[in-house]
């Protein structure tokens, strides 16, 4: 978490604590997904890839915020508007 705080510029990177996933995006921990950030912006929060994931593995597999099922996912339709 240091060194990719270092690279992106952050003094203070951290995972959020489960109440605070649960207060901001209303899911609970172990099930978040690309998925439950849809629709929602925070300027307190920040996504990022892993590059080599990405060009490794074009597709992905989601749970849909239910870890029931899974969904294979393209990964370019996730920078698509």
């Amino acid at each position: 978490m240091n060194r990719l705080g270092e690279i992106i510029g952050v003094k203070r990177l951290h995972f959020v604590s489960e109440e605070r996933l649960e207060d901001m995006l209303g899911l609970n921990s172990g099930i978040v997904s690309l998925f439950g950030l849809v629709g929602k912006h925070y300027d307190n929060m920040h996504i990022y890839f892993d590059q080599q994931m990405l060009d490794d593995y074009q597709i992905q597999t989601f749970h849909p915020n239910d870890n029931t099922k899974t969904i294979f996912f393209a990964m370019d339709a996730c920078f698509t508007i």
